[in-house]
């Protein structure tokens, strides 16, 4: 599963995602932090939706598996 998936280069990751989403968020929410651990994609899904103020979706992410695979469709394959 993609959310479980870890994450070696997440800045690119995240440089990829705002150009094919034409979505500049996913560059406000990297920090050199991520760099220093790997990530999983669950991970990075919560610093976007906490960085933009989705604490209601972020919280209803962690106890709800479709939700949370919803929202990972969702933001990151955008077209």
């Amino acid at each position: 599963m993609a959310s479980e998936v870890t994450i070696k280069h997440v800045h690119e990751l995240l440089q990829l995602m705002a150009v094919m989403t034409q979505d500049n968020r996913f560059d406000d929410i990297y920090s050199p932090d991520m760099e220093r651990r790997t990530m999983t994609m669950c991970e990075v899904l919560m610093n976007y939706l906490l960085t933009n103020n989705r604490t209601e979706d972020a919280k209803k992410a962690t106890e709800d598996k479709a939700y949370r695979n919803k929202l990972l469709s969702e933001i990151f394959e955008k077209k």
